[in-house]
């Protein structure tokens, strides 16, 4: 396991999230959304040994904040978060010169960024069909299993899920290869990466 094994904290998200999601699909979703697949957890009839053995599965692959993330957009407003999320660590330093991305990279797109990527992206990407293809072929995703609504829902819920689970810079790449000669989405790509 991860540094700090099963504690206080662990407890509290495992009796917080058993009671936000205690379904297996929406335990399901929130897996998918942070990195983890479904498949690596063994489901059981009660949503808290469900999620005592999602959250063992995410300390072991270093994804726990990620589904503290994902749930803690779900419900922004329950006051456990004051206590069970971690504070936000200072952004990662990069030497002078140096071309390496800080190993947060992925997580920040601040929100006028956040606003851009979605008007590339439907630019880019204007039917579901295209968006699903661009994600199956160039990540490996079922659009299915992160995003639900019309156009404009499901590309923020991609936005979503890939700073979610640290996937921005992957999912810029493949709609990149997928789509090279939309200018909007080039001119995000240009702005983005200097």
């Amino acid at each position: 396991m991860t540094s700090g094994g099963w504690n206080d904290r662990m407890t509290g998200l495992n009796d917080l999230l058993a009671e936000l999601y205690p379904d297996h699909d929406g335990a399901r979703r929130i897996l998918t959304k942070a990195g983890l697949p479904p498949a690596a957890v063994r489901f059981h009839a009660a949503a808290s040994t469900n999620w005592f053995n999602i959250l063992e599965e995410a300390q072991r692959r270093g994804r726990v904040e990620a589904i503290v993330t994902v749930a803690r957009a779900d419900f922004p407003d329950r006051p456990e978060w004051a206590t069970l999320a971690r504070p936000t660590a200072a952004p990662a330093v990069v030497p002078a010169g140096s071309t390496a991305l800080p190993a947060d990279a992925d997580r920040a797109l601040d929100h006028t960024a956040r606003r851009d990527l979605n008007r590339a992206l439907l630019a880019a990407f204007p039917s579901e069909a295209e968006l699903k293809r661009m994600l199956g072929l160039g990540m490996g995703v079922n659009l299915e299993t992160i995003a639900r609504g019309n156009l404009v829902d499901i590309v923020f819920q991609v936005v979503q899920w890939a700073e979610a689970t640290g996937r921005v810079e992957e999912l810029l790449s493949a709609a990149s290869d997928a789509n090279r000669g939309n200018p909007e989405l080039a001119a995000f790509l240009r702005r983005r990466r200097g």
